[in-house]
């Protein structure tokens, strides 16, 4: 991930900012004794505010899962490389051991 990856915002993230950037302002507004939330009221702020929340922890829950799939098929792949290099080293000390043992028969005939 690169520095330009990490600036830019998907573009979920900045509807959602945008929307409760707007609802912040307008509940200042509203505390300012403006008359702007008559048309906006509070509770449809909160409702708004609550929506989009939802909305970002859906979004990034659903990328947090499949970053865990990806992670999770990446591991399986190592543990399969790693079988195989277990697998490997597991035949040469098999062919090792004949070796020795085939050292030590003639060994074991040469001392007689």
């Amino acid at each position: 991930m690169n520095s330009k990856t990490k600036s830019k915002f998907h573009w979920l993230t900045g509807v959602a900012i945008g929307i409760l950037v707007l609802v912040l302002a307008l509940f200042v507004l509203n505390m300012l004794k403006i008359n702007v939330m008559y048309i906006f009221t509070p509770l449809i702020a909160i409702m708004i505010a609550g929506g989009v929340f939802l909305a970002l922890v859906i979004y990034y829950l659903g990328r947090w899962m499949r970053i865990q799939e990806i992670q999770g098929t990446g591991n399986s792949t190592e543990q399969e490389t790693i079988l195989t290099e277990i697998l490997q080293l597991r035949q040469s000390v098999d062919a090792m051991q004949k070796k020795l043992d085939n050292i030590e028969s003639i060994l074991e005939k040469v001392a007689e």
